[in-house]
């Protein structure tokens, strides 16, 4: 199944699969622990390595996520909840830390967590729709001969008026599909893998598709999000086909159907 894919995983799918192996791997180190200290170690009995290692990752994987994202929430959320997990080695052995340090940590984590969820679940609703988009894009492309190329894709042209343009694009705003920049050319629908378009990113640092004020239509894929894709895919067939999905939301958006747009990328 995971072979038939076309993009690379969500890092977020990293957490459960980490935390759960953490969990089995913590149990062997608390029985191993257990059998060393009946054969008279004097060693603490909880699994202090385990727990390191965790604390390690999620102080890691919030670094990792600002450096990809460049969305603050990630790293603080990060160090915090690596560091109240650190601090769950009280349970076991005397260190610095309290009991009542590591519960008021973890108060903290979701106090901080809640309070930026609109920007976390925002972008998290920003990266599976661009996922959407890029499964599109790739559904009806067989070739795989050609690799990236940096310049921009002219994907045709349609009719349209500025005052319609604007109104496609505040919808797909709202509903977190792309995020709109205005720039004298046109309204680049900016959508990424990497740096999140709520950080209102330079259009040329992600990926796009440029309505300019003539009609037509360009699209840009940057080289990060080419990468995740699991084949080579044909970049100039990749372009058009993108630019021909944008194409075909904003017809239905001009016929009133703006469900359909809704619809074709949950099929996805």
């Amino acid at each position: 199944m995971f072979n038939k894919t076309k993009l690379r995983g969500p890092i977020g799918r990293i957490y459960p699969i980490f935390i759960l192996s953490m969990y089995a791997l913590g149990v062997i180190e608390f029985v191993i622990r257990q059998a060393l200290i009946g054969e008279g170690w004097d060693i603490s009995k909880g699994p202090i390595f385990i727990t390191i290692i965790a604390a390690a990752f999620f102080m890691g994987m919030g670094i990792y996520q600002w450096y990809r994202y460049r969305l603050w929430p990630y790293p603080v959320a990060g160090i915090l909840a690596g560091f109240s997990t650190l601090q769950s080695i009280c349970q076991y052995t005397d260190t610095i830390f309290t009991f009542q340090s590591y519960i008021f940590t973890i108060i903290l984590v979701v106090i901080f967590v809640v309070a930026t969820w609109p920007i976390l679940a925002g972008h998290e609703k920003y990266e599976m729709n661009a996922r959407r988009l890029f499964k599109l894009a790739a559904d009806s492309i067989m070739e795989t001969s050609a690799g990236f190329t940096a310049r921009p894709y002219s994907a045709g042209s349609t009719d349209y008026t500025f005052e319609t343009l604007q109104g496609f694009a505040r919808f797909l705003n709202s509903k977190r599909i792309v995020n709109p920049v205005y720039r004298e050319a046109g309204i680049y629908m900016t959508i990424s893998l990497g740096i999140s378009p709520m950080t209102d990113p330079d259009p040329g640092k992600v990926s796009y598709v440029l309505f300019d004020k003539k009609g037509e239509i360009t699209v840009h894929i940057s080289a990060f999000d080419y990468r995740q894709y699991t084949k080579r895919y044909t970049f100039d067939q990749l372009c058009e086909s993108l630019g021909s999905t944008f194409h075909r939301f904003l017809e239905y958006y001009k016929e009133g159907h703006e469900d359909r747009i809704i619809n074709e990328l949950k099929s996805v």
